[in-house]
C-alpha cells in the first residue's frame, strides 16, 4: 500500500503530465514502485533479521 500511494500513483500522473504523447514513462513510473516495494521489503527484512535470536 505504501509503495501504491507514495510511488506508483503520483509517477504515474507525473509521467502523463510530463509525456502526454506515449504510455511508456507511465509503464517505466510502475516498475519504479515495485522497486520502492523491493526497497521497503529489504529494509524490513534487516531490521527483522537483527531483532531475531541467536540461532534461527
Amino acid at each position: 500500500m505504501i509503495s501504491i500511494v507514495l510511488a506508483r500513483i503520483p509517477l504515474v500522473y507525473a509521467a502523463s503530465k510530463a509525456f502526454p504523447a506515449t504510455l511508456l514513462p507511465m509503464g517505466l513510473a510502475t516498475a519504479g514502485g515495485s522497486l520502492v516495494s523491493v526497497g521497503i521489503c529489504l529494509v524490513l527484512y534487516k531490521k527483522l533479521r537483527r531483532q531475531a535470536p541467536e540461532g534461527i
